[in-house]
């Protein structure tokens, strides 16, 4: 036995569950959400904190910020921090930040071509206001070619 994570009723362990009902899991991750914060970097939703060397306190990092920092040396200041994140999200979604189709040249398209422009303009929705709150926040569109190692 078990206690659900929510309103810590006893559930089976066997059932490999976490919450004992729908109604538990939807409360516990709307509460969640309201304790997250905006991630320091590129402005997403992040339940991470860290303190870094120049910060005095613990900022929200989300995870992929946090992972493009992993194996990295300990930047020791804030804007060479956004610089290594920036140079690693480009680097990272490269194949995906393609010109913008427009809905006629979209019509043209078939078969597997058409579900690759698709997929690949779903991915920039995503990490475009990423790179663009990262570049406009840190001014990182700046960066040095070679950059990213």
């Amino acid at each position: 036995m078990q206690k659900c994570a929510h309103c810590e009723k006893m559930i089976l362990i066997s059932q490999n569950r976490r919450f004992c009902s729908i109604k538990c899991h939807d409360a516990y991750w709307n509460k969640q959400k309201k304790q997250a914060g905006k991630c320091y970097f590129c402005g997403t939703i992040s339940f991470n904190r860290i303190v870094f060397h120049w910060s005095k306190q613990p900022i929200y990092v989300c995870y992929e910020c946090s992972g493009a920092l992993a194996g990295t040396i300990v930047p020791k200041t804030e804007l060479l921090t956004a610089k290594i994140i920036y140079a690693h999200l480009k680097h990272k979604y490269e194949k995906f930040l393609i010109p913008q189709w427009n809905d006629n040249e979209l019509d043209k398209l078939t078969g597997q071509l058409y579900n690759n422009v698709y997929d690949y303009a779903s991915t920039q929705q995503h990490i475009l206001p990423r790179l663009n709150y990262l570049e406009t926040t840190f001014n990182c569109g700046q960066l040095e070619s070679g950059f990213y190692g």
